[in-house]
């Protein structure tokens, strides 16, 4: 066990252009259930809001990493009118750890590892995320090591994956012929999509501002967008913005690890909508993506119910269920940020998939019983006349990202 400071010895590597990579990355990268939130980047990304970062690894016998967790530590300070609760501090692990969750003496080698770093940073709790598809046995391997479901996921637990591996003939008969149409209508249109560069994040946070307002979702700070570019770009991470007489409407920020593509941030303008801007910048992404040698576009974030109905479908898989053959009429959604960006996803295809979602595992009794107490607490305050959760009570911010239309 130790952190990413001592890592083993970085080598160079050709896709990053000449400079080194570290090898926690590397690992990352060729690891089957890679994922951008366990890159080395996303720790330090998350030093800068308040958080702390560990890489708790194990190695074989000739020093090569065997599995590993990006670990972020985080004391949760609650203020009145429970600032008299003792203060906690929990570790997370998102999107992981990166372990072959069949391989029993590698998992338990792996969490005595992470309760250790745990331990040593005054945890009282693990949470992890793992990219475990929602299953009988995948829970099963999770109660056996001593995990339990816990009453506050992070991520979202389901999504849309978009095999982008074949021809762009093929991508484009994944979706909805009105999807094609649109792609197409968007160019006609005059809408075009370029790159965009660090002095694009103020345009990407106005339109942050202005998504966020229409569809009362929080908005990250600026700074929040502009570090991320910063530590992701361009090894890992674009932005692209579709834009109309020089105009922007719509942005996305993609990022690519492996053989997989992820769309956490996105948003667009209240003008010129009917020139479709966001299917063209989705096309384009898809595009520059796959030159990337992703073969899989993960659309991130999908209202949950869907992703309980799609797994309980007879037919439903580790991989999912087409998203298009789902039962539901889109006609008569509900209201809310992720309905309103789940019209637009399904349309181009792919399978809905539903993750496990957060699992607790308790490190230190007292605080583990703290946490669940909070949770407790922060359900009876939903169930409340008001219906509002009290923001003060010691919890994880919800979803780190989000992304809309």
């Amino acid at each position: 066990m130790t952190n990413s400071e001592q890592l083993p010895e970085q080598q160079s590597d050709s896709s990053t252009n000449g400079r080194t990579k570290p090898a926690w990355n590397r690992f990352v990268e060729q690891h089957p259930q890679h994922h951008f939130l366990q890159l080395q980047q996303w720790g330090h990304f998350k030093e800068y809001f308040g958080w702390q970062s560990s890489t708790v690894f194990t190695s074989d016998s000739e020093g090569a990493i065997r599995s590993g967790s990006l670990v972020l530590y985080r004391p949760l300070i609650a203020q009145k009118p429970f600032h008299q609760l003792p203060t906690m501090t929990i570790g997370y692990v998102p999107k992981g750890p990166l372990v072959d969750w069949h391989d029993g003496a590698a998992v338990q080698e792996l969490l005595d590892a992470l309760e250790k770093d745990g331990r040593q940073n005054g945890a009282g709790i693990l949470k992890i995320e793992p990219e475990l598809p929602d299953t009988e046995e995948n829970r099963a391997l999770l109660y056996e090591y001593g995990f339990h479901p816990s009453g506050q996921t992070v991520q979202p637990r389901s999504t849309i994956h978009l095999d982008i591996s074949g021809t762009e003939e093929a991508i484009m008969g994944q979706m909805k012929s009105k999807w094609r149409y649109n792609i197409r209508l968007a160019q006609r249109k005059g809408v075009t999509v370029r790159q965009g560069s660090i002095d694009d994040l103020v345009a990407f946070n106005e339109l942050m501002q202005t998504t966020g307002a229409r569809n009362d979702f929080f908005v990250h700070e600026p700074a929040y967008y502009r570090t991320a570019f910063q530590l992701f770009s361009p090894d890992y991470a674009a932005f692209f913005f579709a834009e109309y007489e020089g105009q922007p409407l719509a942005a996305v920020a993609i990022f690519v690890v492996g053989q997989t593509a992820w769309y956490p941030w996105g948003a667009s303008s209240n003008h010129e909508r009917n020139r479709m801007p966001n299917y063209a910048l989705h096309w384009s992404a898809m595009r520059w993506a796959k030159a990337q040698g992703a073969t899989m576009y993960d659309f991130w974030g999908i209202p949950d119910p869907i992703g309980g109905l799609a797994m309980s479908m007879p037919t439903a898989t580790e991989a999912g269920i087409p998203a298009l053959t789902l039962p539901i009429d889109l006609q008569n959604l509900p209201s809310g940020e992720l309905w309103g960006v789940y019209r637009l996803k399904q349309g181009f295809g792919g399978n809905v998939i539903r993750y496990v979602g957060a699992w607790d595992r308790p490190i230190h009794p007292l605080g583990y019983r703290l946490y669940q107490w909070a949770l407790t607490l922060r359900q009876r305050l939903a169930r409340s006349p008001s219906g509002q959760t009290h923001p003060d009570v010691p919890l994880l911010p919800s979803s780190e990202t989000i992304n809309t239309p």
